[in-house]
C-alpha cells in the first residue's frame, strides 16, 4: 500500500554475503522468522561490531533507533506510527550497508518486513527513507474457514492477506459440517478443536486477528437453500438455545480466540428472513429484529461474565433502507435496523456495502458506527484483471470502525475462480490501509505490473487489447 513518506536515494547497492541482525521488540521469534526468509545468510549479534551488511529493528527505547528517526524523519514523532507503523531508513555509509526499522510494537516491524521484500530484488536495493502508518486500524477478508484446512487455498489468502499488510479475517459459512451455521448446537469434536486451533496458530504467528461468527438457522448452502428436516427452528427467546451457544464460544475460546459474532445474513433466501418459532412470534410480536437483538444482547452479556475483552460483532438480516433484496418491503428494513439500535453499545454492527448512500442509510438507522465489509469484487469471475476499489467512504469521522471484502476464493489448481492479476486484493487492502492516500488507477498499475514481472502467461479474459493497456 502507498506509504506516508517516501524518499528514494541514490543507485541500488549490492546485498551480498552475511548479514548482522539485530532484532527488538523482545527477539520476536515472528520477526526472527522474518528476517532470516529475507536474508538466507543472516546472523543475530547484539554487539553489531562486524559485517558488510546489518539490519538493525528497534522501537523508542532504543537509542540507535530513536537517533536514526530523528536525523531522518525531522518532526515526525513515534506517536504517529501507532501501534502498526514503521519507518525504514537503508543508509550506504562507510562502506556498510545498514537498515534501521523502527516501530513501536513488533507488529510494526512485521509490516515493515513485508515491505522490504518488495523492495529488496535480486539481492539489490536501493537507500531510502520511509514512514508509513495504517489510517485504518482493522483491515481484512471474508472468507470460510473450510479455505484454512491444511493445505488448502487459505494458506496463499493468508500470505496475500500479509503481503498487504492486513490483519483480520471473518470466517463465515456453512463449513465444519455446518456447526456454525445450520448445525449450530452440535458440539465440536476433538478433530475440529484440532483443526481450529492450528487454524488459529498460523494466524498468529502473522499478526491477523480471526473472528469466528456463528449463523443461527435451520438450512443453509453454498448455492441457496437445502431444507434439512433435522435441524430445529432456532428459537431466540429460549435460555436453552443461548446457554447452547455461549458453550461452544467458550470452548473456542480456551483454546485462544477472543473475537466472535453472529450473522442473520442472506436469512431471506431461505425463507427466515420472519420469525418461524411459535415461541418468538408471540415473546417478540413477531418482530424479528427485536428478536435478533435480544439474542444479541443476551448471548454478548454472557461472554462479558466470561471475558470482558472479547470483541463481538454482529451482522444484521438487512443492510439499507432502501433495500438490497426484494423479498420485502422497505417499511420492515428500516423497522428492523431500528431495532439495532437496541443492541448493547459495545457489539459492534456489520455492513455489506459498496455505495456511499446506503451506506449512510444505514449509519442513520442504526445510529452507531459501522464496520465495513465490500462484495465489490465477488461477481467477478474468470478474469484477469477486474476493477480496483473506487467507493469512497468517510473514515476520518469515527463511523467506520474497519473495513474487509470478499474476494474470490484462490483456486490452486485453475485460478479460474478469482482475477489471477490480484487487482481485488491490491486494491481493496491498499485502499483500508490508507483511504486517503488511495489512487485506484495507481493500484491497478501496480496489479498489472507485477503480473507481467511473474512471468504469467497471457491475458486469459482479455486478450491482446488489454497486453498494450
Amino acid at each position: 500500500p502507498e506509504p506516508d513518506y517516501i524518499n528514494v536515494h541514490d543507485e541500488p547497492l549490492p546485498w551480498l554475503g552475511p548479514v548482522l541482525a539485530s532484532v527488538g521488540h523482545g527477539h520476536d521469534p515472528r520477526l526472527v522468522a522474518q528476517v532470516k526468509t529475507l536474508f538466507p545468510s543472516v546472523f543475530f549479534d547484539p554487539g553489531m561490531t562486524e559485517g558488510i551488511c546489518r539490519i538493525v529493528i528497534g522501537g523508542p527505547t532504543d537509542p540507535g533507533i530513536d537517533e536514526i528517526r530523528k536525523q531522518r524523519f525531522p518532526g515526525r514523532d513515534w506517536t504517529e506510527l501507532g501501534a502498526e507503523g514503521y519507518f525504514i531508513s537503508h543508509l550506504g555509509l562507510e562502506g556498510r550497508q545498514t537498515i534501521y526499522v523502527g516501530s513501536n510494537s513488533a507488529h510494526g516491524a512485521f509490516h515493515a518486513m513485508q515491505t522490504l521484500r518488495q523492495m529488496l530484488t535480486d539481492g539489490m536495493m536501493r537507500p531510502v527513507d520511509l514512514w508509513d502508518y495504517p489510517e485504518v486500524s482493522r483491515r481484512g477478508i471474508a472468507m470460510g474457514l473450510h479455505w484454512f484446512r491444511e493445505g488448502g487455498a487459505g494458506r496463499v489468502a493468508m500470505e496475500r492477506l500479509v503481503e498487504r499488510k492486513g490483519n483480520m479475517i471473518w470466517n463465515q459459512g456453512a463449513y465444519m459440517g455446518g456447526k456454525f451455521s445450520f448445525g449450530w448446537r452440535e458440539p465440536f469434536s476433538k478433530n475440529d478443536l484440532h483443526v481450529m486451533k492450528q487454524y488459529l496458530d498460523q494466524a498468529r504467528n502473522n499478526f491477523i486477528d480471526v473472528h469466528l461468527s456463528f449463523g443461527p438457522r435451520t438450512r443453509f448452502t453454498a448455492e441457496g437453500c437445502a431444507y434439512l428436516d433435522r435441524y430445529p427452528t432456532p428459537q431466540f427467546s429460549s435460555r436453552k438455545e443461548i446457554e447452547t451457544l455461549v458453550g461452544k464460544i467458550r470452548v473456542l475460546h480456551e483454546l485462544g480466540y477472543r473475537n466472535f459474532g453472529l450473522n442473520f445474513d442472506d436469512l431471506e433466501h431461505c425463507g427466515e428472513d420472519v420469525l418461524r418459532h411459535p415461541a418468538d412470534i408471540e415473546t417478540f410480536s413477531g418482530d424479528i429484529g427485536r428478536a435478533h437483538a435480544y439474542f444479541a444482547n443476551e448471548v454478548f452479556a454472557r461472554l462479558m461474565s466470561i471475558d470482558p475483552d472479547i470483541g463481538f460483532m454482529v451482522i444484521p438480516l438487512w443492510y439499507t433502507s432502501a433495500g438490497n433484496h426484494v423479498s420485502i418491503t422497505a417499511s420492515h428494513k428500516r423497522n428492523y435496523l431500528l431495532r439495532m439500535r437496541d443492541l448493547d453499545p459495545r457489539i459492534e454492527l456489520h455492513s455489506v456495502q459498496v455505495f456511499t448512500e446506503d451506506f449512510t442509510a444505514f449509519q442513520e438507522l442504526t445510529g452507531r458506527p459501522t464496520f465495513l465489509w465490500t462484495n465489490f469484487f465477488s461477481m467477478d469471475k474468470d478474469t484477469d484483471f477486474t476493477l480496483p476499489w473506487v467507493s469512497l467512504f468517510p473514515w476520518d469521522d469515527g463511523t467506520v470502525t474497519g473495513f474487509i471484502f470478499l474476494p474470490a476464493p484462490p483456486d490452486l489448481a485453475t485460478r479460474r475462480r478469482e482475477d489471477s492479476g490480484n487487482v481485488s486484493w491490491d486494491s481493496a487492502l491498499g485502499y483500508a490501509w490508507a483511504p486517503s492516500r488511495y489512487d485506484p488507477v495507481t493500484a491497478f498499475s501496480r496489479s498489472v505490473s507485477r503480473f507481467h514481472a511473474s512471468g504469467a502467461d497471457g491475458f486469459r479474459s482479455h486478450g491482446a487489447d488489454m497486453r498494450e493497456q
